[in-house]
């Protein structure tokens, strides 16, 4: 069909009812593509949410995809000193475009052409000095492999990556026979030292989660992930029951504690944390929370638990361990590509410039 007979609307704000109802309509429709993630990011992150529609000559909508327009390494501007400054004037001089799971497909057949009118839409908007165009397709929506050809027909790059996702619906019996026999020892081992599982419901719980997920990056040496259950989150996401905390207690004391968005039958698994204490005693805590998730999940109706990621040929120590973990949960493999395209080196090479400054006054504004 030819493009002529598709319309295109970018709209900074949408009915959220209107819009979600769109986005739960397909089956592979993510938080991520949802008017509660958009305003939790705006909040986070200052970036500028662009909502996207495309429509059939019937004018009924076909696709749809939200976008965003955002600073470079806006995770790193927006946690230091001045973040809303820097972040505006790096959105507006040299913006990068991101999405996830998305654009969403209501008529399949069409799929090529809305993915292309969309795409073109944006390299206009995004003008001279965009940076880059950061994306991932609905995993499981589209032809994958014509998808992929297609996008770096047009100049894109991937990066191929994967995720275990456990099917839900089966009865609470088949779904633990479907564990590996590692992850059920596991989860009896912390049921028989006194473990249990709870979903954390204050914001002095949601608390006590962020200074565990601290403690467990500070000892990886990792950063905070760019997002994980804050106050801002939980503000725009729970009131909607779009996230959950489960935490793991012994005694009182937390052991472990998961994040989880809720959204059109999908679970997905977000910043896992992990106390010392529970490390240096061998109480495998995470693996209980992930059992509790899949029978919370079961006994909730919802159908796919999504695990968040893997690499799909594990290389490293640290890929490998991850891959057995998230494997012993019978979950299927799934595959799919991340895509990148960079127009401007130069933006990007004065965007870090401008970021190594702000980091150096950060560090003057600290003495």
């Amino acid at each position: 069909m030819p493009h002529s007979q598709f319309s295109l609307e970018v709209l900074e704000r949408v009915n959220g009812e209107w819009w979600n109802s769109l986005v739960q309509s397909v089956p592979e429709g993510t938080i991520f593509q949802t008017t509660c993630w958009a305003d939790y990011l705006k909040e986070w992150a200052n970036v500028e949410p662009l909502y996207i529609t495309v429509s059939n000559k019937e004018n009924r909508v076909v696709g749809l995809l939200l976008c965003f327009k955002e600073a470079y390494l806006t995770n790193i501007l927006s946690r230091r000193p001045f973040a809303s400054v820097t972040t505006s004037l790096l959105r507006t001089l040299t913006p990068i475009y991101t999405w996830r799971a998305g654009p969403l497909i209501l008529e399949k057949k069409s799929w090529r052409e809305i993915i292309d009118i969309t795409i073109n839409k944006l390299k206009g908007m995004a003008g001279a000095n965009a940076i880059s165009f950061n994306l991932t397709l609905p995993p499981c929506e589209l032809p994958q492999e014509e998808a992929r050809e297609y996008l770096i027909e047009n100049g894109f790059k991937a990066t191929h990556w994967a995720t275990f996702c456990v099917d839900l619906t089966p009865d609470k019996q088949v779904l633990w026979d479907n564990l590996k026999k590692t992850a059920r020892r596991a989860v009896r081992r912390c049921q028989e030292k006194g473990v249990v599982v709870e979903r954390i419901t204050s914001e002095e719980d949601l608390q006590r989660y962020f200074e565990l997920l601290l403690e467990t990056r500070r000892r990886l040496g990792f950063n905070l992930p760019p997002h994980f259950p804050n106050t801002i989150m939980w503000r725009h996401l729970r009131q909607r029951e779009a996230v959950e905390v489960f935490v793991a207690k012994q005694d009182n004391m937390w052991l472990a504690a998961l994040g989880v968005f809720c959204f059109n039958n999908i679970l997905r698994e977000i910043a896992a944390a992990q106390s010392n204490y529970s490390l240096d005693n061998n109480i495998y805590a995470g693996d209980l929370i992930k059992w509790e998730v899949i029978k919370w999940g079961h006994k909730q109706g919802y159908k796919t638990y999504d695990l968040a990621g893997v690499s799909p040929d594990p290389r490293t120590a640290k890929d490998k361990n991850i891959y057995q973990f998230k494997a012993k949960w019978g979950g299927k493999l799934i595959n799919y590509c991340t895509y990148y395209k960079q127009f401007s080196g130069v933006n990007k090479l004065l965007a870090s410039a401008i970021s190594l400054s702000v980091g150096l006054l950060e560090r003057m504004w600290r003495k």
